[in-house]
């Protein structure tokens, strides 16, 4: 649809005129000029097939005969729902106020082109010492003629979607209030006789499949039946089988805003589990919040998101919300977090505190000696934890002797006279640090 707007409004015929020389033998340069008497006007200055005859002429088919061709099938009888998306798109661009191919949009377009293209034809005129431009202001003819042929332009291919039965001639309807907080009735005015409105509050369309009403679409009666938190109204005028164009608005309504600006993360915690950290928060259940997002404190000490988690009522019980996320790729030392609530509402984010999850990359030991028959010390003193699990398995992974020991400052010594002969893997857990193992050797 954007591309016949474009083709039947700036359809070209390609020509030229000469800024300096008529002759194109010796002039040095030319300026090329696309149809100034065919499609920019309705009627042809050189008796050439006028901008009406481009649209209907049979010669011109497909191309330059435009929508009434190529969209033949859809004006005859298409899909209503593509019939009114084309419609949207027209009015975007033609009926709509400041559209982007009306005469006030297209001036300006022109007016900045000038501004930008005239500088470079006098460097141009200048380069070649020709002084063409004063006594014949080629440039200047064509811009003004341009100019005076605009309103004729957009009015003829207005007329024309119109004429096929691809632009709305219902008008949009109005609201009272503009997008935001509201704490009285929204009401709407149709301007269109003989017609209803149809709105919905999720965004969606009230044009359904195939252009019937949707089954989420509501009938407006005497003011918006707004929802407790975010309503994106979408709201068309009805009339006739078929809907005109669509206005957009967002409603928030005060209760919802008063309720969220009460503290909505009630709680955050951190925890090291394994080789990962968690985090736990918990909120207040409230339709209005739109999603949580994780972040994490990086080398830079800024935070950046880890995760964005999405407001789950199904985890709600007696009115609280509660989550949990996974991080695993953990540093050495403080690993940083805190929640943030994202609500449209607010506009605002609410922040968490901040938790911390300490976490220690290696803790090395020491065995000796090594080998050994008798006993072993294990010397703990760089283990950075109040408390250590020392494990011992044998060759074919049997646990054989395991014990807790919070005086990691010391030297720990283990009796081995029972254990026989062979090779043994000590591992050492300690509390906020990954899991280190030693092989061991027990010689009798």
């Amino acid at each position: 649809t954007d591309m016949m707007m474009m083709m039947m409004y700036f359809d070209n015929e390609w020509e030229f005129r000469a800024i300096a020389d008529r002759n194109l033998l010796t002039t040095k340069f030319v300026i090329e000029n696309h149809d100034t008497d065919g499609s920019l006007v309705k009627v042809s200055d050189e008796n050439e097939f006028t901008y009406d005859q481009k649209w209907t002429t049979p010669s011109y088919a497909l191309i330059l005969n435009g929508p009434g061709s190529i969209f033949g099938n859809l004006i005859q009888g298409g899909n209503k729902e593509f019939k009114t998306i084309v419609r949207d798109r027209v009015y975007e661009a033609f009926q709509k106020p400041n559209g982007a191919l009306t005469v006030n949009r297209i001036t300006t377009k022109l007016n900045d082109l000038k501004a930008i293209i005239r500088p470079v034809f006098n460097l141009e005129l200048a380069r070649f010492n020709k002084t063409f431009y004063n006594d014949n202001p080629y440039f200047d003819e064509e811009y003004n003629e341009n100019l005076a042929h605009l309103p004729i332009r957009y009015q003829y291919n207005l007329d024309k979607w119109l004429q096929k039965g691809l632009a709305h001639t219902l008008s949009p309807v109005t609201f009272n209030q503009a997008s935001g907080i509201v704490t009285a009735p929204v009401l709407a005015t149709n301007p269109n006789a003989n017609s209803v409105l149809y709105y919905t509050l999720d965004g969606s369309d009230p044009m359904g499949n195939d252009g019937i009403i949707s089954p989420f679409a509501k009938l407006y009666t005497t003011q918006l039946a707004l929802n407790t938190g975010v309503n994106k109204v979408m709201a068309r005028p009805y009339a006739n089988g078929e809907f005109g164009p669509k206005t957009l608005a967002t409603y928030t309504s005060a209760a919802a805003v008063a309720a969220l600006q009460v503290a909505q993360i009630l709680a955050v915690d951190g925890r090291l589990d394994g080789q990962k950290a968690v985090i736990n928060w918990v909120s207040r259940t409230s339709e209005s919040i739109d999603y949580f997002k994780v972040e994490k404190l990086n080398k830079l000490g800024q935070f950046e998101t880890l995760k964005t988690v999405n407001a789950n009522a199904a985890n709600k019980a007696n009115g609280i919300e509660s989550y949990s996320l996974s991080d695993e790729n953990l540093v050495e030392g403080d690993n940083v977090y805190q929640v943030v609530l994202v609500s449209d509402v607010l506009k605002t984010p609410q922040y968490s505190e901040q938790v911390k999850v300490k976490y220690h990359i290696a803790s090395d030991f020491e065995v000796f000696p090594n080998p050994s028959s008798d006993f072993i010390d294990i010397n703990l003193a760089s283990v950075q934890s109040k408390t250590v699990t020392i494990s011992v398995y044998n060759s074919i992974g049997k646990l054989i002797h395991s014990e807790k020991s919070d005086n990691v400052a010391s030297v720990k010594r283990i009796n081995t006279e029972t254990w026989e002969s062979g090779q043994y893997f000590i591992s050492i857990q300690a509390e906020g640090c990954r899991v280190k193992m030693k092989q061991l050797t027990i010689v009798h």
